[in-house]
This record gives structure tokens, sequence and C-alpha cells, in this order.
């Protein structure tokens, strides 16, 4: 717990359709010191889902709607904005919205802090245009509903409402009588905000959301919690013990034993994925864990749900047969390592049950003895690689030597430039101030820089924005490849006046591509150009006030466990792997590009073109956390995958950061990085839920497609 920076932990297990003991440790307000203890009351954040999910289809049950039937018919006092094209064959269900291939929009909520205007539910549902105190963007279907898997909790907020509609009651009062009370959950409540009489046991959120507004900022007075008017996405306090009632309860009535609430027929649709993707209706339901889908030919075994609030996280498991599982909750947004992973292995040992983490130490054994074989194959000095399942558990490898001059071994702590998957961190950092309102994608980018002096002398200045920037769309050329600036360089790192720690600063970046013609329209074609970020930087900075590298730590990196990840402020990075680049570069620069910690030459030109040390681990979660929707507290994926131009012809599309590929293993998301004497690969792919990143200490040659893709072929045979 002290390593991960976990304040309190709370677990229950459940063994043959019984409680079997449930414990609480640390401290549920590191304020105050007071200890934690089973009935000390957490958020349980997307743990509320399934809750909720058997309290919709207990009107099922009852008959008040079914789960074909069209949701605007079931609403009444909101309706769903109906896309013609998207709708006039297929309207959306609430089977669909419980199995999250509605099309609906907003994947998660940021919450509230104590105190904020809370907004109504219909006003979180909104309408485009319409001001309201809602902090997300308005729900509306953004694709074909019942085509694909696609989670959302803007879909749970419709089925919220529905909920209330058809019950004319308040969603709290419905929750407290179908589900809660008839199951025992005296500790359970949809209350938010939390009334004062239950916020004297109740955990504050610790860890890295301690004092903070969720965007990294300081609050105050430093917030306790963040309150969620989405109750059935988000806003379920509980403790272990009481979700551990609602899990024997599934058991019993999947088995006809207990039917309190549901009778066996529906329970079992709650657990059995009947379309597109693993999530049923209310649970996702897997092989080894829930969150791993059954290989073709085996059946599912577990059921569950993950939950993560502002400074809470959770996790539910429970199996099919046998009437075991587990629940643990945390006051940490830094927790999950210890509930996915660590914490569920020892529960299993302890009680003879298989372990996940074993399960993963296995598949970890076969990376690394492929990864070995291909640098035996490839000829490649080192690498590291790393993978995250789709339930969050991780493995890390590494092979080679990180110095073969000194005969250092690579290892999975080694750092090196991550080159220009810094970009996506660009782009996050840009989306999150396009959600705050302080940019806009398609604002043109002299209302920031026309006031510079060079600015009309830029290519495109009159038309392009920052959605051309971020999307290689501009037309602008990459100073990068042009003479002059290769030529300066090299003058100021082997001339009479050389400063190795001298770098380029982003204005002067920009001269290099000054009064050249544009390559083409801006919007109307596709060249990768570091330069376009450099001026996508600039905009930030006109636009926060602030340093792009401190808009970037507050936004993104101080929000994730990303601990490896470093900006490129100097030439020094402790336990940096040293790169090659072979004599003959075309650089010009020196065959070893680092001594030890220390680099021949500074980084901190790079900036918003990339601008970043960080190892594999880092970016295989990063990759995760950003193409999952989990970066940043509003909706943003499918802006940053949906733009971009790239040509009919393209064998990938490039949105705001990121490459969209399609490869025979399936759609993949991500981004490759080159740094002179480094190589780097992020990538995600979208029908598994799997992230891998594999980063080279040499240029010589480029392995990282071959390498990626035999990685992940591996692992979606494992897994």
């Amino acid at each position: 717990m002290d390593v991960h920076g976990i304040p309190a932990l709370s677990v229950a297990v459940v063994e043959d359709y019984r409680l079997a003991w449930a414990r609480a440790y640390g401290v549920a307000d590191e304020s105050s010191g007071a200890p934690a203890d089973p009935d000390t009351l957490f958020q349980a954040a997307s743990i509320s889902k399934p809750v909720s999910a058997m309290a919709v289809l207990r009107a099922v049950q009852d008959g008040l709607f079914e789960l074909d039937d069209d949701i605007n018919r079931v609403l009444r006092s909101w309706q769903l904005e109906e896309d013609a094209e998207l709708l006039a064959e297929t309207p959306v269900t609430p089977r669909m919205l419980l199995s999250m291939t509605a099309g609906t929009t907003v994947s998660g909520f940021p919450g509230y802090k104590p105190g904020a205007e809370l907004p109504t539910v219909p006003e979180i549902l909104g309408r485009q245009g319409q001001e309201t105190p809602a902090n997300t963007e308005p729900v509306v279907v953004g694709w074909q509903p019942g085509t694909r898997y696609e989670y959302s909790g803007g879909g749970s907020t419709i089925l919220q409402l529905a909920l209330s509609d058809v019950r004319d009651r308040p969603f709290q009062e419905i929750l407290q009588e179908t589900v809660l009370d008839p199951l025992g959950m005296t500790r359970s409540c949809f209350c938010q905000p939390l009334p004062a009489a239950l916020e004297v046991n109740a955990a504050r959120a610790g860890g890295s959301a301690t004092g903070g507004d969720g965007n990294g900022a300081e609050a105050e007075p430093r917030a306790e919690w963040h309150v969620y008017p989405e109750l059935y996405a988000a806003g379920l306090w509980t403790t272990p013990t009481d979700l551990a009632r609602f899990l024997i309860e599934v058991q019993l009535s999947l088995e006809g034993r207990s039917n309190r609430i549901l009778n066996a027929e529906l329970t079992r649709k709650m657990v059995t994925p009947g379309g597109v993707g693993q999530y049923a209706l209310g649970f996702t339901a897997g092989s080894t864990t829930p969150h791993r889908p059954a290989p073709p030919g085996e059946s599912n075994r577990y059921f569950g749900h993950t939950g993560g609030n502002w400074g809470f996280r959770g996790n539910f498991v429970g199996s099919l047969e046998g009437g075991n599982g587990y629940v643990i909750l945390a006051n940490s947004s830094e927790a999950n390592p210890v509930i996915f992973s660590e914490l569920p292995a020892r529960i299993r040992s302890a009680h003879g049950w298989e372990s996940e983490v074993a399960a993963v130490t296995e598949i970890e054994k076969i990376f690394q003895q492929r990864l070995d074989e291909l640098r035996e194959e490839l000829g490649f000095i080192g690498a590291t690689a790393a993978f995250v399942l789709p339930d969050g558990s991780e493995g890390s490898v590494a092979t080679g030597y990180a110095d073969p001059e000194h005969d250092i071994a690579m290892t999975q702590a080694h750092r090196m430039p991550a080159g220009s998957i810094g970009k996506t961190i660009a782009a996050a950092t840009a989306l999150s101030m396009v959600n705050e309102g302080l940019l806009g994608l398609d604002d043109p980018a002299s209302r920031w820089l026309g006031g510079e002096p060079w600015w009309t002398r830029l290519p495109n200045h009159e038309t392009m924005t920052l959605r051309h920037l971020l999307s290689h769309s501009s037309g602008l050329s990459d100073h990068v490849y042009d003479e002059a600036w290769r030529r300066e360089a090299r003058a100021r790192r082997d001339g009479p006046n050389a400063d190795p720690d001298s770098y380029f600063r982003p204005r002067e970046l920009v001269q290099f591509v000054l009064d050249k013609e544009p390559l083409f329209p801006a919007g109307e074609g596709y060249a990768y150009t570091d330069t376009g970020f450099i001026v996508a930087g600039l905009m930030m900075e006109a636009a926060s006030g602030g340093s792009y590298y401190d808009e970037a730590r507050r936004r993104v990196l101080d929000r994730h466990d990303l601990p490896r990840t470093e900006e490129q402020l100097g030439r020094s990075f402790a336990g940096l792997a040293l790169g090659h680049l072979g004599e003959d570069n075309a650089f010009a620069l020196p065959a070893k590009a680092a001594e030890g910690d220390l680099m021949a030459f500074n980084p901190r030109t790079e900036w918003t073109g990339g601008g970043y040390v960080s190892n594999s681990r880092d970016l295989a979660r990063w990759a995760k956390i950003l193409y999952e929707g989990q970066a940043l507290d509003g909706p943003y994926l499918e802006e940053m995958l949906s733009s971009g131009y790239r040509g009919e012809d393209a064998d990938a599309t490039y949105g705001l950061g990121v490459y969209r590929a399609d490869s025979p293993l399936g759609e993949l998301v991500g981004h490759g990085g080159w740094f002179p004497g480094w190589r780097s690969t992020m990538y995600y792919h979208r029908d598994s839920g799997i992230a891998v990143a594999v980063q080279f200490n040499q240029n010589e040659a480029d392995f990282r497609n071959r390498v990626r893709d035999e990685l992940l072929a591996l692992l979606l045979e494992l897994h």
C-alpha cells in the first residue's frame, strides 16, 4: 500500500456462496488518520452499474417495458436526439444501453467538487448548444446502434432517467427499495451528495487525488471526494461486505436458489454477453477473469466489473459456478496494480483458487521468450517490451544490452526517448484545453498567434486550425528535414562555439518553414510535420498562459501512474539505455547517443514534437489509458480518432496525435517514435483491449512493427 500510495483498502471474500471474511487496512482519511474498517463507505464508481442494471431488469420483469423497446418510447422527461441516418433502421433499446452497444457517447464522468451546482439528469444528458451546469458533452448517438461495443456512461445515464420515468420516483428511492433493502445492503446508498450522517465513516479520496481538482490543480478547500449525480453510472457509496451480498444473490439466482429480485432467466442475461463485445446486461464476463473473453470453444467462468472515480478504485469478481468471489475497494487512483493483480493473487492463493497473477506471470515468461527469439533472429542490440491486458494486468520484459561496451544488460526499468509518441501527450493536453473551453479545434490559429511578427510569413497562416496542426493536415513542411536547419544544428554542435547543452527554442524552429509555399491547402492533404506540433504548442501556451510542459503535467501526466515518464528539459536522465546511431547517420551525430545517463546532445529541441523519456511499461499503460477514453475528465476519444485527412489509398489514418491502422490482427491505434539513437512503438488493439509497447536502443534498422505485431499476435493467442 505504501509503495503505491494507497491510504486504505477494504476487502470482502466470498466462498461457497457465503461471506468468508471482510477486512479493512490503512486510513480512511489521511488528514485525520482515522482508520478504515469493514463498515467504511467507499465510492463504488462504475461498480454502480451492475447494481443499477438489476433494478432496470426488475422493471422489465415487472412488465414496465421490454428489453427491445425503443428507449424514446420509455423516456418521458427527455428524448434521445434522433439522427435520421443512424436510427432510421435501428432504434436504441434498453438491451443496447445495458450492453454498451447503443452507439451512445460520453464514456465517463469527472464528478463535481462538493458544494458545486449539480445538473439534473436531463441537463447531464443535454441538448447540443444548451447551456447547463453539466461538465460533460450532451449524450448523442455517435454511430450505428448495435454494431459495436463502446463503453458509455452516457448510455447508463439514459437508463437512470428511463427508470425514474417509468417508476415515477427518484432513482435513489427505486434502488433503495428494489435492490439495496431486499439484499440487506444496509451500508449502501445512491446518495450524491453524501448525507452528513454518513460522512463520519466514509473514505476520503487519497493518493494523487488529494488536494486536487481532478486536473492536477489545487482545490480550495481540499476536496474530500467528487460528487456524481450520474447515479446509475457512478453514484453508489457502499462497502465490500454489502457488494458481497449483491454478488452472492447473483450467484444464487443463477441457480434458482434465491430470486429475491430477479428470476434466473433475467439474472442469466446479466452475465451472458449476447451481442458485440464481452459486456452482458450489467457485467462483463470472461474465462480466467471477467475481463478476458473466453476463447472460441471455451465457456466464461467469471463475471464482474471494475470502478474508477476521482480518488477511488474498485474490483468486483464472482465465479459463475462454485459461489466464490471477492470485492476490493480503495481510496486511491493509483490502486490498480494492487486491486487487479497483487491482492487477487493472494486471495486466490489463500483460498486455493486459480491465480490471475500466475496466469499473467506465465504469459510474461512466454512473452520474454518470444522477445529473446526475435532479438536473436533480427540482431538488435537491446529492447524492452511491455503489455497491459484487458483487465489491467501488466507484464514487462527486456532483452539484450543497454550498453554492450560496458556489458550492461537491458532491464525493464531502462528508459529511452519516446520520440514522436510524445505527440500523444501533446494532443491529449490540447484536447483537455478544448474540453475546458480555452481552445477550439476549429478556431483559426491566428486567434492566438496572429500577433507574432513572423505569423504572416507562415504557409497557410490564414486558414490553419488546431485540428489541422494536430492531424498533420496544415500544409506545413517539416523543419527536421530542412537542410538549413540541419546545417545550423551541426554548427551549434560541432562549430567553434559548440555547446552540447544548446537547443532550439520553439520560435527558432518555426523560422525554418517561413516564406515557403504550402504543401497543400490546409485540411486538404497529409504531410507529417514536427513543425505543425510546435505551432500547436505555441497555441497551447498562448491560450493557457503557462508553459506547455507545466500544462501537460498538470492536465495529463500527474493524473496517471506513469512514474518513469519525464520531460526532456536537459541532457541527463537516470536509467537511460545507451542509444546507437551507427557511424554514418543522416544527422552526422556521434555513433553513441549517450554516455552513461548523459545524452550527447540536448533533446529539449523536440518539445511538442515528442519531448519525453519513458519506458515500455509506462508507454503500454498510457496506450491503455488514452485509447480507452480514461486520460481526461471529459470526452475526447471520438474526436481524437475521427479527425484527420490521409487520402483514400493510405494504409493508415492520422487523427489528432494518433495513427489508426487496419492490420491482419485487427484495428490498431497508437503511435511510433524515433529519436537519434532510439526507436519506440506504442499501440492498442481495439478488438481485444490489449496494449503493447516496445523500445529499442538503436536506429540502424527499424524493427518496431515486426516485433510489435509478433508480440501482439502472441498475446492474442495466449489471452
